[in-house]
């Protein structure tokens, strides 16, 4: 009880230095020792993203190339370069963005007013290394926005919140396993055997034991890492295709605020058999412009224009079939399409309705990140995914 109280009263400490002092600690903690005789929930750690451990198969890897591909920018006119404003506006929606997202993801309420604003001090900043930039409040100050773990049988780590978020982390040029990162400590299991974990962890909503392709899995079978899996790395996450659909389809065919777990996941599963993906034109060897040829909906009849192959087209179609069901439709068990946010999509709706929102939220997907006049613009979340351009990233180091 002693040992377990003195990492308590660590952990606590640790914490406390940080809300007083405002700055990263630079070594984060290892690995949790004996916490047995002791309940670390409802407080905060810092971490290494090699220390967590997955609670679901697979993420929608387009989804997460469309936030590296933000963080990334995209191809940029060559007038910007000539142009100190332009490329300064540019790279704060993009670039400096990153930084923002860490910190929000902190809970250190975004980047701090100022932060970054020189090119130079942001082509030096890294997410490695949280002393290059200064984020507005101490790690934690806004523990909401934290992303959330629990610990399992041995002291392990599990992640049940961000997975998107922390891989995107993992693979950004920047970053790897060894990113440290602010958790909040859900719950603590590890006095649990391994199956009375699972079973409580299915039970509650807290793992999602299925891979990319929606074939059940047992626990044992998780990744062992976050990050993507790939032929040379194949113990990350997998690739799901339809959980990337719906990431695309938020604001379209469904409101993806205040949603169950694995909400996502849910629609993903209810898409695959109605939906062929094999028939749209989503990824290489497709041309960018192929795969990025705007789709939209008449305003009158909701008919589909524009494209009927392209990636935009099947979250159009994917929107459609979402907003055709009736709110008690069942989506997954226990969970109708209502309770999922689903959008009612409606014939000749006025400006700024829900139907309204969600038109121009689709043609939006595929705008890039240059106005007529050569000034930047926020592109869309399709463009990014597209334009994403890989780097290496350090070999994972196990926990």
């Amino acid at each position: 009880m002693a040992a377990a109280l003195r990492i308590l009263a660590a952990s606590l400490a640790a914490f406390l230095m940080l809300a007083s002092s405002g700055a990263g600690r630079t070594e984060p903690t290892q690995r949790l020792r004996d916490t047995s005789s002791s309940r670390l929930s409802g407080h905060i750690l810092q971490v290494r993203l090699s220390e967590l451990r997955p609670t679901q198969g697979a993420v929608g890897h387009d989804q997460i190339h469309a936030i590296l591909g933000r963080w990334q920018g995209g191809p940029m006119p060559a007038v910007w370069q000539h142009e100190s404003e332009y490329l300064r506006r540019y790279l704060r929606e993009t670039l400096r963005k990153k930084f923002d997202d860490y910190c929000t993801t902190n809970g250190q309420g975004g980047l701090a007013t100022g932060a970054l604003e020189d090119l130079d001090t942001l082509y030096a900043a890294r997410i490695d290394t949280p002393t290059s930039f200064t984020c507005t409040d101490a790690p934690g100050t806004h523990a909401a926005a934290l992303k959330t773990v629990i610990i399992g049988p041995g002291n392990v780590l599990y992640l049940t919140d961000g997975h998107h978020t922390f891989t995107s982390f993992y693979e950004t040029r920047d970053g790897g396993p060894d990113v440290a990162v602010h958790v909040w400590i859900d719950a603590d299991y590890s006095h649990l055997d391994d199956a009375t974990f699972w079973a409580r962890m299915v039970a509650e909503c807290k793992a999602w034991l299925r891979d990319g392709h929606n074939v059940p899995i047992a626990p044992n079978r998780l990744p062992t890492r976050l990050g993507l899996a790939t032929p040379e790395q194949p113990d990350g996450l997998q690739d799901d295709p339809y959980r990337s659909l719906v990431y695309f389809a938020r604001r379209i065919g469904y409101d993806n605020e205040g949603l169950p777990e694995f909400a996502e996941f849910m629609w993903a599963d209810w898409l695959r058999p109605r939906l062929d993906l094999s028939r749209y034109r989503t990824s290489p060897p497709a041309a960018p412009d192929t795969i990025l040829a705007p789709a939209d909906l008449s305003k009158r009849h909701l008919a589909p224009e524009g494209s009927h192959d392209s990636y935009a087209a099947a979250v159009r179609d994917a929107a459609l079939l979402m907003s055709a069901q009736p709110d008690d439709a069942p989506v997954a068990a226990g969970y109708t399409a209502a309770k999922l946010g689903r959008i009612h999509l409606q014939p000749d709706a006025p400006t700024d309705s829900p139907t309204s929102r969600a038109r121009r939220n689709l043609t939006e997907l595929t705008r890039n990140n240059t106005r007529p006049d050569d000034t930047p613009r926020t592109a869309g979340r399709l463009w990014y995914a597209v334009m994403y351009q890989p780097v290496s990233q350090p070999t994972p180091q196990q926990p």
